[in-house]
């Protein structure tokens, strides 16, 4: 990715693509980095192959949260009750229904980053 850089309302100046610091990277490297509002990633070869998304990094987080237990790199989890359970590493299936799912992009990096089988399927009611 080539770096850009522009200069912020306090005149300092920003290279970006910016990491978003509190989002941090998980072991599969899901990464989310800040642009311009004026970069036109549209026209960016990564965009077009379909190699990065672009939308805002709190859709990415849901996308995140909802794949949590897929991806985390925790083995073990502790309950409130006290009693540890362990992850098996078999991958199971995910059913994702996403309701008022337009522009659209959440619903499709859930279809890229779900396990193998899985199912998402999104409603919206648009004129557009």
């Amino acid at each position: 990715v080539q770096q850009q850089s522009t200069t912020d309302g306090n005149g300092d100046q920003n290279k970006y693509p910016l990491p978003v610091k509190w989002l941090r990277p998980t072991k599969d490297q899901f990464e989310f980095y800040a642009i311009p509002g004026d970069f036109s990633l549209n026209r960016s070869t990564s965009f077009q192959s379909g190699r990065v998304y672009g939308m805002d990094v709190t859709s990415g987080a849901a996308v995140l949260a909802l794949l949590f237990d897929t991806y985390d790199c925790n083995t073990s989890v502790k309950p409130a009750d006290g009693n540890e359970s362990t992850r098996d590493d078999e991958v199971h299936q995910l059913r994702v229904l996403d309701l008022c799912c337009a522009p659209g992009l959440k619903l499709c990096m859930l279809a890229d980053l779900a396990p193998p089988s899985s199912t998402a399927v999104g409603v919206d009611i648009s004129q557009n």
